[in-house]
């Protein structure tokens, strides 16, 4: 592996899709919510610049970023590696609600 990046993740999902699986795990409605980096930057916590900044980043590199991930070596590499999913059968009772 010398030399070589490896990617992370254990899905690529939109925050519609995250919503819905979290709407199936937990039995009622979640919905999502757009937040825009301007929205971020302006909410005055500490940090919220560089935060709408980040976001501002992820969302214009999401499809190369995505791109880039090989689900087959990740599952090689790490055979636990787990969909959104099967972590949310696992843990949706520790979700707050």
């Amino acid at each position: 592996m010398a030399g070589r990046r490896v990617s992370v993740a254990g899905a690529v999902l939109t925050g519609a899709q995250y919503a819905a699986a979290l709407s199936l795990a937990l039995g009622e409605p979640v919905t999502h919510q757009a937040v825009s980096p301007d929205m971020i930057r302006a909410a005055g916590f500490p940090g919220a610049g560089e935060v709408g900044n980040m976001l501002q980043y992820l969302i214009a590199a999401a499809p190369d970023i995505a791109q880039l991930i090989d689900f087959e070596l990740l599952r090689e590499l790490n055979p636990r590696l787990q969909s959104f999913d099967a972590w949310l059968a696992v843990h949706r009772d520790t979700i707050p609600r």
